[in-house]
């Protein structure tokens, strides 16, 4: 069985979530007086970290400090952002910060798709789900998560079965013919993905437009996401490398390939 969220009555009696958010009231305070076009225009200062690692310290101020060193070279919108993330986290004066993390996406959306990487997307994707109450943006934002996180997984396993730096050129060209002219189960009779010519990621990606419609902001989101992994470094990626048949193309016709 999976492991179950606490109850309410034993998140009430859970003395460390309140430790979490001590402090809080003062940093939300001061957030009211942000500008965001300051922010946008500010660069936070200092050398970045060659690889930095994000892990959870208890005490708020702290936690926050070691935060910004993830974004020492970016805008300071971006820290803003990763504030309100984390004050939601830690269920800080929530419908204060959500109705501000809301403005900040419904107002600067282009500025932070251009700004923010995919772990910080991914956060703020999955804090619409924790808090908006539209059912249909929470759907269209675990769309994203499921996709990213099953490609954190397979890529960990590329990684861990040390073929990471396999590549698309490296199929076997034997087998690359079968899987392109047939398919074969993989796992419960799922029909392998048919390389060079299928119509899945195509039919997926009229799907994802359709949804989008209904939730602008919450499908310019998930469309931005779906771009990146058809151009950075996934399966997404190799396989669009090796795509013959225009007419099932997935991704945007302008989207280049990052190197």
């Amino acid at each position: 069985m999976a492991a179950r969220k606490k109850t309410t009555l034993e998140n009430l009696f859970n003395l460390n979530r309140y430790k979490k958010r001590q402090g809080a009231k003062k940093i939300t305070q001061q957030l009211s007086a942000v500008d965001l076009t300051a922010l946008k225009n500010t660069i936070i200062p200092g050398t970045p970290p060659d690889n930095f690692q994000s892990y959870m310290i208890k005490d708020l101020t702290q936690h926050l400090e070691h935060l910004k060193n993830n974004f020492i070279g970016k805008p300071e919108i971006c820290y803003y952002h990763a504030t309100l993330i984390v004050l939601l986290r830690r269920e800080a004066n929530i419908a204060e910060n959500f109705a501000r993390f809301q403005h900040l996406w419904q107002s600067e959306s282009d500025f932070l798709l251009e700004h923010l990487n995919m772990r910080w997307l991914i956060a703020a994707v999955d804090t619409f789900i924790d808090h908006d109450p539209d059912e249909t943006v929470r759907a269209i934002c675990l769309n994203a998560v499921v996709l990213i996180n099953t490609i954190k997984l397979y890529e960990t396993e590329r990684f861990l079965l040390d073929i990471d730096s396999t590549t698309e050129v490296d199929y076997d060209a034997q087998r690359f013919n079968m899987t392109r002219d047939n398919c074969f189960d993989l796992f419960d009779e799922l029909p392998s993905f048919r390389i060079g010519v299928d119509d899945t990621l195509r039919n997926m990606r009229w799907r994802i437009d359709d949804l989008s419609k209904s939730r602008p902001l919450a499908g310019k989101i998930l469309l931005n996401i779906f771009e990146r992994v058809n151009s950075r470094g996934s399966a997404y990626t190799r396989f669009r490398a090796r795509h013959e048949k225009p007419r099932n193309r997935w991704w945007d016709d302008d989207t280049p390939i990052s190197p």
